[in-house]
């Protein structure tokens, strides 16, 4: 990440290499021993990043939570996965369509969510208590859960876990939370942040949701507020994504 000003936090390798290495047998004897590190840990959330920036700054934290792999529990210590595919294999790329894999599935996300609330409301907390000046704070996901998720095929999905991504948003003058309309894609919540704050006037993007197949991406399918708003089947175990609770 060279393009910005300051990398506070640096990962010891890139996203890439990581993904490289967890399939690769010496993963699976790191992984055996203890030796990987976490997904996400503590120290993100109680380190004062903010302390070491003057204003004004935009900060950005990434998270992966509560994607898998879920290894860490509600308290945050590292735990091994019960068991599924290592990595961030999400969908049925690791539940395999299995009720013992979405058992699995379940019980982990479950555990990393309280983690990551946790963590995230005592993050919001210490910036809120310490802003001697204007303030705005987004916590978002990019997705919902993938309990139900088969990344080729909608109608084998439950499309309204998948497309529920958490947003929760705080400005100190309110401007930014007036000015959220009701059906927000998450497309514009920056492009609402610029045009109420910066006076710009940049025209927001379609409000619709669409469905890329894991194998050829190219092939998209957009989605209805219809199918978004469709009850999954009475006996699936929906994992939306109820941050911040």
């Amino acid at each position: 990440m060279d393009f910005l000003d300051r990398l506070l936090s640096a990962n010891r390798v890139s996203n890439f290499e990581d993904a490289i290495f967890q399939r690769t047998a010496l993963y699976q004897v790191a992984y055996r021993l203890g030796m990987v590190d976490p997904s996400i840990s503590p120290e993100v959330f109680s380190t004062p990043y903010e302390q070491e920036l003057s204003s004004p700054y935009f900060l950005y934290v990434h998270l992966l939570a509560p994607h898998p792999p879920f290894d860490v529990d509600r308290h945050g210590q590292v735990k091994k996965q019960e068991g599924g595919p290592r990595g961030m294999m999400d969908g049925n790329h690791f539940t395999d369509n299995t009720d013992d894999r979405r058992e699995i599935y379940r019980r982990g996300y479950v555990e990393k969510l309280q983690f990551a609330n946790q963590g995230i409301l005592s993050m919001v907390e210490r910036i809120i208590s310490r802003k001697d000046e204007p303030t705005i704070i987004i916590v978002h996901g990019d997705h919902g859960g993938g309990l139900q998720l088969d990344h080729n095929s909608p109608a084998d999905s439950c499309l309204k876990e998948r497309f529920s991504p958490l947003l929760a948003v705080y400005a100190s003058d309110d401007r930014l939370q007036k000015a959220l309309p009701a059906d927000l894609n998450l497309a514009n919540i920056y492009r609402l942040v610029f045009n109420t704050y910066f006076g710009t006037a940049m025209p927001l993007l379609p409000n619709r949701s669409v469905f890329a197949g894991w194998k050829n991406p190219a092939q998209q399918q957009i989605i209805s507020p219809d199918q978004l708003e469709q009850s999954c089947h009475p006996t699936q175990t929906v994992m939306r994504n109820p941050g911040l609770q």
